[in-house]
């Protein structure tokens, strides 16, 4: 468990959009801990959902690298 503490500094380390950080990361600890159910190939989806953010947090930062030329 992350916790929100370790959920901004992934974003930060990640380039995620500095002022949303902290309201993204509250909200996915929040969602986090309300979940109570757990389904069949959920641990396989949220490792399929990790690499995703991954790739949008990299296109972003491409994004962001190619503005500057």
């Amino acid at each position: 468990d992350a916790g929100t503490t370790g959920v901004i500094e992934y974003l930060r380390a990640h380039r995620a959009w500095a002022p949303g950080i902290p309201a993204m990361a509250a909200i996915a600890v929040e969602a986090a801990h309300a979940q109570t159910v757990t389904l069949p190939g959920e641990t396989r989806t949220a490792v399929l959902v990790a690499g995703l953010a991954r790739r949008l947090l990299e296109l972003d930062r491409e994004i962001k690298d190619t503005d500057k030329l």
